[in-house]
């Protein structure tokens, strides 16, 4: 009889991570860069450290208290208790990266053997074209070898080619790799339904190059960096769309419509939603240079309330711009318009 292999997971390395980040707050910027969310296996401890993330992501205090009161928002009060026994099993706080390279490996293998799955089902299918069997083998692997190894873990950015004008639309090398998109538009929607939210909409030129590439730039969001040679503008628009990934990797508040953040598709569009974003205060924290509500260029039009779209002002101008400062025109006029049916 063959021996039977359990599926790869630590749960020890895996408590300890949530354990030491219990005991020490500051820890999580050792790992957040390197695991997330689906690199761990069991639900508990991957609802913990999703926690963790979002808390992180509003800049909010990260300990047994207040990862105990998100857990009862998000009606996982049994979880509770299980904080601190994490924190009763740590070994050492200090080993924070050990753990969580155990765990990060485990993930590794997990996929691996998913992998290996898709591969087996290729060879039932018997293809007559070996070539073309290859290729799809090779490129399963080719995407493994993207989502896991270090180096997609951190975006190498360049600067994104401007290829059309109305609509801008680019190119941007990322990790070496061209990609054609078209960029994201930030924008804040102003009162509405006694609400506030904004809403992050990305428009891809062709979906399916977007698809391939847009799954590792939410997965690694969290590492987004400006090319070393980025002006103050470049790493201030990359801050911006850093900020919205972060709370879209806190994705576990995506059933609760007010007062965290929840995604709704529509018509093929993912739509990022937040409530009272602090946005500002996360720049005024994170931009190097200082920033305060005079460098954000609004434009404003009726919608149902008032609808203000984020512009980056230029040093030598207010010409409103688009996220990377190719300028943009646009119309003066207020036009009345309905709200979306999906609203």
């Amino acid at each position: 009889m063959a021996q039977e292999r359990a599926i790869p997971y630590s749960l020890e390395a895996e408590e300890a991570v949530i354990g030491s980040i219990l005991v020490n707050a500051e820890s999580i910027n050792e790992v957040i860069d390197i695991l997330t969310p689906k690199d761990f296996f069991t639900e508990d401890t991957a609802s913990i450290y999703k926690v963790m993330v979002a808390l992180k992501a509003r800049d909010e205090e990260i300990s047994e208290i207040s990862v105990g009161m998100e857990l009862q928002i998000l009606n996982k009060p049994g979880l509770i208790a299980y904080l601190s026994h994490t924190i009763s099993v740590v070994p050492s706080p200090l080993l924070i990266k050990s753990y969580a390279d155990v765990v990060q490996r485990c993930s590794f293998y997990r996929q691996l053997l998913g992998t290996s799955g898709q591969i087996a089902i290729i060879a039932i299918e018997q293809n007559p074209d070996i070539k073309a069997t290859l290729d799809r083998c090779e490129s399963i692997i080719q995407e493994l070898r993207e989502r896991t190894t270090p180096e997609s873990r951190r975006l190498i950015l360049g600067k994104p080619r401007l290829i059309e004008t109305n609509p801008p639309r680019y190119i941007w090398n990322v990790n070496g790799k061209d990609l054609r998109f078209s960029l994201p538009e930030i924008t804040i929607w102003g009162k509405f339904k006694n609400r506030v939210i904004s809403e992050l909409n990305f428009v891809p030129i062709k979906p399916r190059d977007w698809d391939n590439t847009i799954n590792t730039l939410i997965t690694h969001s969290l590492a987004i960096e400006a090319p070393a040679d980025a002006s103050e503008e470049q790493q201030l628009k990359i801050l911006i769309l850093r900020w919205f990934e972060r709370m879209r990797e806190a994705s576990i508040y995506s059933d609760l419509a007010v007062g965290r953040h929840h995604i709704k598709e529509v018509g093929g569009t993912t739509y990022y939603f937040f409530k009272s974003t602090p946005l500002l205060d996360y720049l005024k924290k994170e931009y190097k240079r200082g920033i305060n509500s005079e460098d954000l260029w609004m434009s404003v039009h009726k919608w149902h309330g008032i609808k203000h779209k984020i512009r980056i002002k230029t040093p030598t101008g207010s010409m409103p711009t688009d996220l990377w400062g190719v300028p943009m025109a646009f119309a003066e006029e207020e036009k009345e318009e309905k709200a979306p049916s999906w609203f």
